[in-house]
């Protein structure tokens, strides 16, 4: 925290690969500054600003649950640098923190160059790239979050979207699991032969949507994957982003159509 023009408070929650902590504890910060339990004693409401900073990589989903749903004003690495490219002088501290959050970037962007056969150099970094670059670019959904998912196999870093124009007590939805795409059911309460019936409303859609090698037992499965994968490549070899994105699309047809037939 710091006092600013001995009337203003700056409360900073700083933050790199982690995100908010759980239950209540940055409205229960927040409020503690505002009670006057911290040297800075009693702060109104009005002088009070609470910084959410985040330097690592997020996801959208992430950063508006912090903007809508705490006091916070969330300010990332984009909002850092455009501060720091400002800076004109010559102190090594500012210089080599505007250099290892630009490298930071750039690591993030490495998916354009990815090669086909090269798949060693696809870095966690550049799959969380891509996953915020594909945010922008699947705008017609009802929620899209990307995060690791745990499972007994060792995890993955997955992004699960769900579509408007589907029936509201639908509850299918699709999920990148690295190169693999998913077609998934969250069976909630629902009978389990109900995974079979989603699996035959999928699969019927469309020769490019087959039956996954294995059926899943959990509440959340598998019903249906995608053919060939989801990630395309141009004549070079190189990520073809478009044509990537084109696939998602046709994904999201097959979903929307087995979900209102």
């Amino acid at each position: 925290m710091a006092r600013i023009n001995d009337r203003h408070v700056l409360l900073i929650e700083d933050k790199t690969y982690t995100g908010k902590k759980s239950g209540n504890q940055l409205n229960d910060y927040r409020q503690a500054v505002i009670d006057g339990k911290t040297p800075f004693k009693i702060t109104s409401e009005e002088d009070l600003f609470a910084i959410f900073l985040k330097t690592g990589n997020q996801s959208l989903a992430s950063r508006l649950e912090i903007e809508r749903g705490y006091p916070y004003r969330v300010f990332d690495r984009d909002d850092f640098l455009k501060v720091l490219e400002s800076y004109e002088g010559d102190n090594a501290i500012v210089l080599d923190f505007r250099q290892h959050l630009t490298a930071m970037n750039e690591e993030c962007q490495q998916f354009h160059s990815w090669e086909e056969h090269k798949t060693d150099n696809w870095t966690r970094e550049a799959w969380q790239g891509l996953f915020m670059e594909l945010e922008k670019q699947l705008f017609d959904v009802e929620w899209l979050g990307w995060d690791y998912v745990p499972n007994r196999g060792g995890g993955f870093l997955g992004l699960y979207w769900w579509l408007k124009g589907i029936p509201e007590d639908c509850s299918a939805y699709l999920q990148l699991e690295y190169d693999k795409l998913c077609f998934k059911l969250d069976l909630n309460d629902l009978p389990n032969e109900k995974r079979w019936e989603w699996c035959d409303r999928i699969t019927s859609q469309s020769e490019l949507a087959v039956k996954p090698s294995k059926m899943g037992s959990g509440n959340v499965v598998t019903v249906a994957v995608y053919e060939g994968g989801w990630i395309r490549f141009d004549d070079r070899g190189v990520l073809d982003l478009k044509k990537t994105v084109e696939v998602l699309r046709s994904a999201e047809k097959i979903l929307r159509q087995a979900a209102n037939n």
